[in-house]
């Protein structure tokens, strides 16, 4: 199965180099070390937005930044060493000195769709580390400023009577699909686009099981009980920097009670439906980089 949108392939993370401090710094001074650069949770591409724009070391030097936060990411399967830096200390970024017809500043969420898998999923993994980095800057046990370990996979507590040690922060979040004799529901939220519908989703809480979420989010959102839980893939989604665990399931009847606090509406939806309210321009489906998209295009190939 290939992998979905924003899940490295072809990668090597090099995990076992990360405590060599001597072996990251060579490799991060490297000529052929490239570094994904971020600009306030923004990433920088092409013009077009399909091509993404790394730096080299000397590149980066010259901007003279103090310390900039750097992260080993890993190797690409075309044998270049990447890592990832945030470059928010330069403020404001001149659009004279940086922009021109071949480059442009952009948020991941608007480059994802030009950007091929590989290379959005490397920035997607350069910008989720430096955003927990951002948000990781005191320990949550005692409140002391915390250091960055592991080429930048960890923070450690500078407390010597603490030390705590952190790691990135992912967030797990259940997404299904529920069929029911054929026909498929699809919701919206208020925080939808006009026309947009999609399967539910909702995070895991402390204290139940993967099924269970699938199971209560239902429940909590269209009123239905489920049956059949069945495992589909997962894909990390940077925009929350969650874990998005696919399921398809079956509902034990059509009959909904929808959760106005939760969803706008809800209703069922034939292959034959979707086709045609797409054709009309009165629905509008998950974006094709989601896992959301993916299982939906599964099931629609299965039930036509």
């Amino acid at each position: 199965m290939q992998p979905h949108f924003y899940a490295t392939s072809g990668f090597d993370r090099m995990a076992h180099f990360r405590d060599d401090d001597e072996k990251m710094e060579n490799r991060l001074k490297a000529d052929d070390c490239l570094f994904v650069p971020v600009w306030n949770d923004r990433v920088f591409t092409s013009k077009d937005r399909t091509t993404p724009r790394y730096f080299s070391y000397a590149e980066l030097d010259a901007l003279d930044l103090q310390s900039p936060q750097m992260i080993y990411l890993g190797q690409s399967h075309k044998g270049q060493t990447l890592a990832a830096v945030d470059i928010s200390a330069i403020e404001p970024l001149d659009e004279q000195d940086w922009f021109d017809d071949h480059l442009s500043c952009v948020d991941l969420r608007g480059a994802g769709l030009s950007l091929s898998a590989d290379d959005a999923s490397i920035i997607a993994y350069a910008q989720t580390l430096l955003r927990w980095h951002k948000d990781a800057k005191f320990c949550g046990r005692c409140g002391t400023r915390t250091t960055s370990k592991s080429a930048g996979h960890a923070r450690r507590c500078s407390n010597d009577d603490c030390k705590t040690e952190h790691f990135p922060r992912i967030n797990p979040a259940v997404i299904m699909l529920v069929e029911y004799e054929g026909r498929v529901l699809l919701a919206s939220n208020p925080n939808f686009p006009e026309k947009l519908r999609s399967i539910l989703a909702g995070f895991v809480e402390p204290g139940e099981s993967l099924e269970q979420a699938v199971a209560r989010e239902v429940w909590e959102e269209v009123g239905l009980e489920i049956e059949n839980i069945r495992y589909h893939s997962s894909q990390p989604w940077p925009f929350s920097s969650s874990i998005m665990l696919g399921y398809t399931v079956t509902a034990k009847t059509e009959a909904m009670t929808v959760n106005k606090e939760e969803l706008s509406e809800a209703d069922w939806y034939t292959p034959a439906d979707i086709a045609k309210a797409v054709d009309e321009e009165v629905l509008g489906l998950p974006r094709v980089d989601s896992i959301a998209r993916a299982i939906l295009d599964d099931w629609i190939k299965g039930n036509t």
